[in-house]
């Protein structure tokens, strides 16, 4: 199979030899473009700098003195500069993202943490404003297993409450940050499985341990104090 490529309106033929999948050569968000490889000699418009890449076994960075040796040799004017290891070029192309990524990481454990103290205190206050109700119930032969379970039904509640308006707004939220995201989608739905999972741990975390505290209210000092 050949291919005629223009040069300067001159048509030249060039067989192909192989096919290779898309490239992105700058950035991972742009569209990987058409691209044609063809030997150094073939060259349409002869370049003044090429690049050199070289699969070595250990420290690639071990080679770059026989790699200039090596290219010396050839009694060619070339100077080899700007060695750049495959992982070093990765870290330079990724660093905008890994930069969203890692402060979309800290804020989204600084709103997990808010959320948990929230929870906490409020069922915390939850407890302490229906002490005599407790007490009384208690009194009248309520298990504590029962009292558990009324605190912690009446916090995940809200939680259900609070999931069910968040999720959609964290869909209409997603479409916001489209740009920002890549290789995932604001509706994933494993990411969102995955932390609503996470929330629901914590608020049953949270809300369990003022129950606990509310199944061990004394009926006699509750109704004494009253």
């Amino acid at each position: 199979m050949q291919i005629a490529v223009d040069s300067a309106g001159t048509a030249v033929l060039h067989e192909v030899i192989g096919v290779v999948g898309d490239v992105k050569h700058k950035t991972l968000r742009e569209d990987a473009p058409r691209f044609l490889y063809l030997p150094v000699w073939q060259a349409l418009d002869h370049p003044g700098r090429l690049s050199l890449s070289v699969r070595a076994q250990g420290d690639p960075l071990a080679l770059v003195g026989a790699i200039r040796e090596e290219i010396r040799a050839t009694g060619r004017p070339n100077l080899v500069s700007d060695v750049l290891t495959m992982e070093r070029q990765m870290d330079q192309a990724l660093l905008g993202e890994r930069l969203v990524s890692a402060l979309t990481s800290a804020l989204a454990a600084l709103g997990v943490l808010l959320a948990a103290i929230g929870l906490y205190g409020l069922a915390s206050y939850s407890v302490v404003r229906r002490t005599s109700e407790i007490g009384i119930r208690m009194a009248l032969g309520s298990p504590a297993a029962a009292i558990r379970s009324l605190m912690m039904r009446e916090t995940l509640r809200m939680v259900a409450l609070g999931a069910g308006i968040g999720l959609p707004m964290s869909l209409l939220g997603g479409r916001a940050i489209r740009s920002l995201l890549y290789g995932v989608s604001p509706a994933d739905p494993t990411t969102l499985a995955v932390s609503t999972g996470i929330l629901g741990l914590i608020a049953g975390l949270a809300a369990f341990l003022p129950a606990r505290r509310a199944s061990r209210i004394d009926p006699a000092v509750t109704l004494t104090a009253e």
